[in-house]
């Protein structure tokens, strides 16, 4: 009788402590991707970016992006003109989700082969009808790609890392592929104007090198010029 009593007490105790436990939420899921940047107080990057869509054609455009905790982000750009695709966050990327979107736990899968935790983000702008799961590696907790409705397009990015300074895991390339209906105008870039919505299929690519970490940016670059 008393050996019962012992299996059901120890039974019990194992009943109590997974209730107890409690359940992964998206914000312990930002928290692993937050880590990895909690030492960055400001950071400068090369990139080159390269855009083939029924939208705009950029075969290579090249430029800088500057960030400095806690919120400010500069994309300068060298060949006069740059453009950087929606699914990029520079800088913090946890900080940029967390002000743009409202985000919540998806349970988890694999992307590639590799094993992420899911996150549904929901716009807060109500002026944007999308719906976006980022992905989100379980070993690192690195963003490893995302997946948007927007309208009656789709967007795809997948991300690659390489460790910088022997401390951090910082996107060495992004890759975004588009595929439908674009429901947003368009800058030309050799028209020099707006371009109507297409549909077709489109890629864009940032590359990301020489990372500048800590080494002090003044206020003044972040200046809005004249």
């Amino acid at each position: 009788m008393r050996a019962v009593l012992i299996v059901i007490a120890l039974v019990a105790a194992v009943a109590v402590g997974s209730a107890g436990k409690s359940k992964i939420t998206s914000a312990d899921v930002l928290a692993r991707v937050e880590r990895n940047y909690a030492a960055i107080r400001d950071s400068r990057v090369d990139v080159e970016v390269t855009i083939d869509s029924p939208q705009v054609r950029m075969p290579k455009s090249t430029g800088a992006v500057c960030f400095k905790r806690p919120d400010k982000v500069k994309v300068i750009a060298k060949d006069g003109l740059m453009v950087m695709p929606k699914d990029v966050f520079p800088g913090d990327p946890v900080a940029a989700i967390k002000r743009q979107f409202d985000t919540a736990y998806d349970g988890t899968t694999t992307v590639d082969g590799v094993a992420v935790y899911v996150l549904n983000l929901v716009p807060r702008s109500t002026e944007v009808n999308s719906k976006m799961k980022l992905f989100v590696e379980k070993r690192r907790g690195l963003i490893v790609g995302s997946e948007a409705s927007v309208g009656g397009g789709t967007f795809k990015s997948r991300w690659t890392y390489a460790r910088i300074d022997g401390k951090y895991w910082l996107p060495s390339k992004i890759k975004v592929e588009m595929d439908g209906a674009l429901s947003q105008p368009a800058f030309d870039p050799d028209q020099m104007k707006m371009k109507p919505p297409k549909s077709g299929k489109g890629t864009a690519v940032v590359k990301f090198s020489n990372y500048r970490i800590n080494k002090g940016i003044p206020d003044s670059v972040f200046e809005d010029e004249r």
